[in-house]
């Protein structure tokens, strides 16, 4: 009672003294003084926790040096045990070459890209084994397919057909008309025998090339690929357009190039 007696005797003596204003105006000076030592006090605890949580729970903390070696020696372990099987047809003559044209497609179209970007290996040994998965695969189902008939019937009668419509383009065109004329007289042929089914703007338009070649890589990626990396929307989109941008597209212009035909004839009848 009589702390609180002198308490009650401080305030009016107080309020008697400076007024309602200065006692409102102590009053909100001290809560302002109060709120922003707690604001203070507890940005600085969340500072200090959040350092905290980054050496410890992180680990953040340098590793000793003594166990530098042995995480390496144990990564480079693993990474080896993984890449060991690397049979896919089941002949070793096939199966070298398969490896080394893999190991410059890596080298060529995947390195010149992701050095720049990180030096984990990680995503190259997961590459490797997608590679090997999507080759076993592929290797099984062209087993089972039956290349006779195919390259003895159908293929020929491709050939035969593409030939001969060609010798009916430039009938048509008489012998004196542009290339574009001839283009134009081809496919004209085409959309009559293949019952208004032209091929034109594929064959014509680089844009509509490439939309086709992509649908037919992520129809061919649906059926090699392991679901769980084709269910992957990036890494199938960014396959999709390195195998049609810096593989498919750019082997098609080769061979079409009529210097590269020719020198493959003259390579071939030449004495060795």
């Amino acid at each position: 009672m009589a702390v609180w007696a002198w308490l009650v005797l401080g305030a009016a003596l107080l309020f008697g003294s400076f007024g309602i204003k200065a006692c409102l105006a102590l009053v909100v000076s001290a809560i302002v003084f109060c709120g922003g030592w707690v604001v203070a006090v507890r940005w600085c605890s969340l500072v200090e926790s959040e350092e905290l949580w980054l050496n410890i729970h992180r680990s953040h903390l340098p590793l000793p040096c003594a166990q530098h070696e042995r995480v390496v020696s144990s990564i480079q372990l693993s990474s080896s045990t993984e890449r060991q099987d690397r049979r896919v047809t089941g002949s070793s003559l096939i199966d070298e070459q398969l490896q080394g044209v893999v190991t410059l497609v890596v080298r060529d179209f995947i390195l010149t890209w992701y050095s720049h970007l990180s030096y984990h290996q990680a995503f190259i040994t997961q590459l490797h084994r997608t590679i090997q998965h999507s080759m076993i695969v592929l290797a099984n189902r062209c087993k089972n397919m039956d290349w006779v008939g195919y390259l003895t019937t159908r293929l020929v009668d491709d050939i035969a057909c593409h030939l001969r419509l060609f010798r009916e383009a430039r009938s048509a065109a008489r012998g004196k008309a542009t290339s574009e004329e001839l283009i134009d007289h081809f496919f004209e042929r085409e959309a009559e025998k293949e019952k208004d089914l032209c091929r034109d703007e594929v064959c014509l338009k680089p844009d509509a090339e490439k939309d086709y070649l992509s649908d037919i890589v992520e129809t061919i990626l649906y059926y090699v690929l392991p679901p769980e990396d084709f269910s992957n929307a990036p890494l199938c989109s960014a396959v999709v357009e390195i195998l049609v941008s810096s593989v498919i597209m750019p082997v098609v212009s080769l061979i079409s190039d009529p210097d590269y035909i020719n020198t493959l004839i003259i390579w071939a009848v030449s004495k060795h």
